[in-house]
């Protein structure tokens, strides 16, 4: 008996340090192809989206008249989402996004029973650290300048040595 209970015991509290962790990550990657799926089949509401809207400074970049088809994740204050349509100008990014409800309280539930030190893992394959881009303005052409050189001979007629050979018509 003694045996079974310390079985228990010593599986609760493996469970514990590490378990959650463990079961939340394969919880989250389950979601996570289950809303892949979706969006790569297009079964979503066009009514559910909602646009982001993120500054940038790009002044190189022309405008895009419309969303191009790009599929990814993110966070943005405290919510997941799933994006599925990009478009840039010059001080903006927008984002068409999907929210993704049931992974924002499973993240939330994450945070709350995580008792250990602070740990950075990646909860999905599209996790990446925040970048900032800037391009340079592009080169402007340089202007080529023509060169005229002027030639003069005193005598222009060249004294050849023989006839010209005879025109046959």
């Amino acid at each position: 008996m003694k045996r079974i209970l310390a079985s228990v015991l010593l599986f609760i509290f493996l469970f514990n340090l590490g378990g959650y962790l463990l079961l939340f990550q394969y919880l989250i990657y389950r979601l996570d192809n289950r809303i892949e799926n979706n969006i790569i089949h297009n079964n979503y509401k066009k009514t559910e989206l909602v646009q982001i809207k993120i500054p940038v400074h790009l002044p190189a970049v022309c405008n895009w008249e419309d969303y191009e088809s790009i599929n990814g994740q993110m966070q943005h204050n405290g919510n997941c989402y799933n994006y599925v349509g990009l478009k840039i100008t010059r001080d903006t990014m927008f984002l068409l996004c999907l929210p993704n409800n049931e992974k924002t309280q499973l993240v939330n539930q994450k945070k709350t029973h995580s008792t250990l030190p602070k740990i950075t893992v990646p909860t999905s394959k599209y996790d990446c650290h925040p970048l900032t881009l800037s391009f340079p303005p592009p080169v402007v052409a340089i202007q080529k300048t023509h060169i005229h050189y002027l030639i003069s001979w005193d005598h222009p007629l060249l004294s050849v040595n023989g006839q010209p050979p005879e025109l046959n018509a």
